[in-house]
């Protein structure tokens, strides 16, 4: 698995690193996967159809498209916004649940694919929150 990852600053950081995401995605065949690059920032696109809005700063994103590639996304937080448990918590439980949705995608059959699907990580400054997207 390739990882494009942009550099930060010092005063920013990835929600885990590059070692922690390559550990726990495993064998799973992601065709894409992204730390900051080549958006630093979460943007929402027209494909991002959430059944409720973020509360905070995103920190990730997946998405598995109709052609059946799946891409991940991290972010850049800043620091202070971001401590070091939430970066644990992260890669302890949301991490394994977004590459969980990510393999669930992955087995579907080709016929049960009916659009983009997207799944959203959000920090709100306490907590993550996973948003998935709207049915198409």
């Amino acid at each position: 698995m390739k990882i494009d990852v942009s550099r930060l600053p010092g005063s920013e950081r990835y929600p885990c690193t590059r070692k922690q995401l390559k550990v726990a995605a495993g064998d799973l065949d992601l065709n894409w996967v992204t730390m900051g690059y080549p958006e630093k920032r979460f943007r929402p696109s027209r494909l991002t159809r959430l059944k409720r809005q973020p509360a905070g700063v995103v920190v990730a994103s997946a998405l598995f498209s109709r052609q059946r590639s799946s891409h991940l996304s991290v972010f850049a937080v800043r620091r202070d916004e971001y401590p070091e448990s939430a970066s644990e918590a992260f890669v302890d439980h949301v991490l394994p649940h977004v590459l969980r949705w990510l393999r669930d995608q992955t087995s579907k059959p080709e016929t049960q694919e009916l659009g983009h699907e997207e799944l959203v990580v959000s920090w709100d400054g306490e907590n993550h929150d996973i948003i998935p997207g709207r049915e198409r």
